[in-house]
C-alpha cells in the first residue's frame, strides 16, 4: 500500500462540507479501515482542472504539492493541524 491515498467523491464532499475537520477526518479514516484499506495512509484531495500540458512537479516538505498536470494536492492531516494550531493563536492582541 502507498503512503497517501486519494479519496473518493463521497469522502471528498464530507470534508469540504464539514464544519468540523477534525470529526470528518476521523470518519473518513475510520470509514476506510471498516472497508479494509491501509489505515496508515494519508488521504488527500485534488483540486484545479487537468492541464494539458504537463509541467515539473512540485514538493512541500516531502510531499507532491502540484502535479504534473497542474493539480494541487490537499493533505487532510495537513488541514487538520493548521486548523487546531490556528485555534491556539489569541484572536486579539
Amino acid at each position: 500500500m502507498g503512503k497517501y491515498r486519494r479519496m473518493n467523491r463521497d469522502e471528498e464532499l464530507l470534508f469540504r462540507s464539514s464544519d468540523d475537520k477534525r470529526f470528518a477526518f476521523n470518519e473518513i479514516n475510520e470509514k476506510n479501515a471498516r472497508e479494509g484499506g491501509d489505515p496508515y495512509a494519508i488521504p488527500y484531495y485534488l483540486t484545479g482542472r487537468k492541464s494539458q500540458d504537463t509541467t515539473p512537479p512540485t514538493y512541500c516538505s516531502g510531499r507532491l504539492h502540484t502535479n504534473s498536470s497542474g493539480q494541487n494536492r490537499h493533505y487532510l492531516d495537513w488541514i487538520v493541524a493548521g486548523e487546531s494550531s490556528s485555534l491556539l493563536l489569541p484572536t486579539e492582541l
